[in-house]
């Protein structure tokens, strides 16, 4: 088929701008993408009055305007709150990557954290928390193994499948700092189930782990690679 040609009818072309991997670089429809990033964790519940109940929605035009006056290209935010089902969610997301957009900024957005000691996990999440060995309050083994599919992710595909085409979002990022010490294997096992079913909701998009390293996450060097 020659070059200028339309696609065929049956075959849709990928929307533009997203961000890619290509020779083990980020790159979009503009070129490579040099990553500079922030956290802004609570930015898509700022103004909500629940979960952040302090910070205004003028919050939000104000830390992009700080991100981008620091040459920001992506900024991490935590998309859950407990006390809110996945369409609200992803009307707080949406909102949040219209503003994000108007300065030139990616999200990555986390979709649970792994620490129990904020709100910023699925509704009906709360009972997958316990106590650790060190004192943390973190996702059990019983959310890793099976409990995740409960409401985890459920939410996760209603937001995968909602944002499929924006190129606002940078990545997916399963969880924040999530892990699983007492059995690596389960760990895998869980990641590659969500990041198949994201991409069978969203092709489009990068898929990332959100762990701090594999070393933290007691994996030895092939499960690492895995």
């Amino acid at each position: 088929i020659p070059e200028t040609a339309d696609p065929p009818a049956d075959e849709t072309p990928p929307p533009a701008c997203l961000v890619t991997v290509e020779g083990g670089r980020f790159t979009d429809c503009s070129g490579p993408l040099r990553f500079i990033g922030v956290n802004i964790r609570g930015l898509t519940h700022y103004g909500g009055g629940d979960a952040l109940p302090y910070a205004p929605a003028s919050d939000i035009e104000t830390s992009l305007s700080a991100a981008q006056d620091m040459g920001v290209e992506v900024v991490r935010v935590f998309a859950a709150y407990n006390g809110i089902d996945a369409a609200r969610t992803g009307d707080r997301l949406e909102a949040a990557l219209d503003a994000a957009a108007a300065h030139g900024i990616r999200l990555d957005v986390a979709l649970t954290d792994f620490y129990g000691t904020t709100p910023f996990h699925p509704a009906g999440d709360d009972g997958y928390y316990e106590t650790d060995s060190l004192g943390y309050v973190v996702l059990n083994q019983a959310f890793f193994d099976s409990g995740y599919r409960s409401n985890y992710l459920p939410f996760v595909l209603a937001l995968a499948g909602r944002f499929a085409d924006n190129p606002w979002v940078f990545c997916w990022e399963l969880g924040n700092e999530i892990k699983n010490v007492p059995d690596p294997e389960v760990f895998i096992r869980f990641a590659a189930d969500v990041a198949a079913q994201i991409r069978a909701a969203d092709p489009n998009h990068l898929v990332t782990g959100g762990l701090i390293i594999t070393r933290s996450a007691a994996m030895n060097h092939d499960q690492a690679v895995r």
